[in-house]
């Protein structure tokens, strides 16, 4: 058992899971056990006509989500959110099957997201599939009914519907928002030259025409109205200026998937692939090209500022997160990698009101809870490191590093072992998986300094259970001695301790052979090693702070 297979727990999401290289793309086409009838299958498309970085992007893309669907700690909100962003690249490149497939899991597994309906109702829209757009719509505006430009698009599908009666009320509406004026104003031109208004019409379309000369679809409705009119001149001038421009929307979440085609994501998707190929210059030149086409883009320059610090520009990658942080100062992300920044400098007072910060805003973000109480932790106060460890494990009840050091730190604050003995066998209870909460309890078993708490017979049964479901790790090796000698096995626990301290010499862990001889020679003296929970014990420590490792593993909502 080592720290890092217990840090991965704790953070959510491996290498692997952002790795997009890594996966089988098939797992979209046949979704692993645990998703079936929570995802629906996504056939992988013929991509062959697309230029080579439409290819890539849609490939690695792809990738990415596959990979965060065989990863075992994928959550469903991000799970969801990847659906939604390969859903939009298939939008924008016209493959519309997929885009739709993908729109759908990412509505199933994310519904609070308002982007994925109203992406799917304007997909509906535009493939003429009008009642599922307003169904999507309808959805939509449940999540935000104050978007303006969804007014405009359901309004859209009713004029598509002939439900003029139904679109006239949301068309005045946008009318009223200057970026929609002219679309809305288009529309509503249209709705009066069916009624056999032209004079109306006419009015409408020439306010449009003003508000966007280059909307060169307006002409021919506008000749049309005045040809109706008698004007016969002007509606042949008007005519003969049609075009196929529509009007221009004031539509931000349409824009930034229009921008999808020609803009950053290619970069930004080399880049993710260059940090985690370890490249960390080639990652670097690519998030600045994405970031020059995208300079708003917070999660992308967060990204951008891990990579630099991984190649050792500290300072830089500071630089960039104040940045988004100056821009959005409640940016989880950005203020948990700063805060580990002060930490590597030893300044942790900061770096505690950093996470504290972060826990203002978002109380259950285990991470900040986790690395606070670590820090507290390390700086002796006990009590609140066991508030802070716990709130990391309510919110991450995988996490059984924060579980144990809960009751850890509880021990080192006056709990007593009788107290802690019940919660550590409610844990296994709950789940008889946590190993490294067995191992503890198994210590505790053969050592507590309270006669009502040590029990030989069960730590026994405790170690056999540990050796049957986990491998055999110098941890688990000296759990299973330990047992030995509490049930009067003294000469094989010797010589278990023996092969324990042969692994640990073995395995360069020089910091613990001088703890293991001597509770190998308690033990030859016929007494048990004490205290029950060694203060050396690194499974019954927060891990070494490795920013490194956290600035690599810790899982971003959106990268990019």
């Amino acid at each position: 058992m080592t720290w890092r297979s217990i840090l991965l727990p704790l953070l959510g999401a491996t290498l692997m899971a952002l790795t997009p290289w890594s996966a089988n793309a098939d797992a979209l086409s046949e979704p692993p056990q645990a998703w079936v009838g929570r995802v629906q299958p996504v056939p992988e498309p013929d991509i062959l006509g697309a230029d080579s970085v439409a290819q890539k992007t849609l490939a690695a893309t792809r990738a990415q989500v596959a990979a965060r669907l065989n990863d075992p700690a994928a959550q469903a909100e991000q799970l969801g959110r990847a659906f939604g962003d390969l859903g939009a690249l298939y939008h924008v490149y016209g493959i519309n099957r997929g885009a739709k497939d993908c729109y759908a899991n990412a509505m199933a597994l994310e519904p609070g997201n308002f982007r994925w309906p109203y992406y799917a109702g304007y997909l509906a829209l535009r493939s003429g599939r009008l009642d599922a757009a307003l169904q999507h719509f309808a959805r939509a505006e449940k999540l935000d009914p104050s978007y303006a430009p969804l007014k405009l698009r359901r309004a859209e599908a009713y004029v598509e519907l002939d439900r003029t009666a139904e679109a006239k009320p949301l068309l005045e509406s946008a009318a009223k928002e200057p970026g929609l004026r002219a679309a809305a104003l288009f529309h509503l031109g249209q709705i009066e030259l069916l009624e056999r208004d032209p004079k109306s019409a006419v009015a409408r379309f020439e306010e449009a025409l003003k508000l966007d000369p280059q909307a060169s679809q307006i002409h021919y409705p506008l000749g049309q109205a005045l040809r109706a009119l008698g004007e016969t001149d002007k509606a042949r001038e008007e005519l003969d200026r049609h075009g196929t421009k529509e009007p221009r929307v004031a539509d931000p979440l349409i824009d930034e998937l229009n921008a999808l085609e020609n803009g950053s994501r290619p970069h930004f998707i080399a880049g993710m692939q260059a940090m985690h190929n370890g490249d960390y210059a080639a990652a670097t030149e690519a998030f600045e090209r994405g970031l020059a086409l995208e300079p708003g883009n917070r999660d992308a320059r967060v990204s951008y500022a891990r990579v630099l610090f991984l190649k050792g520009d500290t300072d830089a990658a500071r630089r960039e997160l104040l940045k988004v942080l100056d821009a959005e100062p409640k940016h989880p992300l950005a203020n948990f990698l700063v805060a580990l920044i002060y930490e590597a400098d030893g300044q942790t007072d900061l770096a505690m009101k950093r996470y504290e910060k972060i826990l203002a805003a978002k109380p259950d973000e285990a991470g900040a809870q986790y690395f606070l109480a670590n820090l507290l932790f390390r700086a002796g106060d006990f009590s609140e490191a066991a508030a802070h460890y716990h709130a990391a494990f309510v919110a991450t009840p995988d996490a059984e590093p924060a579980g144990l050091l809960y009751l850890v730190a509880k021990k080192r604050s006056g709990t007593p072992d009788r107290v802690l003995r019940k919660e550590l066998e409610a844990m296994l209870k709950e789940d008889p998986n946590r190993q490294l909460v067995r191992y503890a309890l198994i210590r505790l078993l053969v050592a507590s300094d309270d006669p009502t708490v040590r029990d030989a017979k069960e730590a026994k049964e405790q170690a056999g259970t540990l050796a049957a479901g986990a491998p055999p790790t110098l941890s688990n090796r000296e759990a299973s001695a330990l047992a030995r000698a509490a049930a009067g096995e003294t000469a094989q626990a010797v010589q278990d301790l023996g092969q324990v301290i042969d692994m640990a010499r073995w395995g360069g862990q020089w910091d613990q052979i001088e703890r293991l001889e001597a509770a190998r020679k308690t033990i030859r003296e016929g007494k048990m090693p004490e205290p029950a929970w060694p203060q050396k014990d690194p499974l019954l420590n927060p891990q070494p702070f490795d920013p490194k490792t956290s600035f690599t593993y810790y899982p971003a909502s959106r990268a990019y």
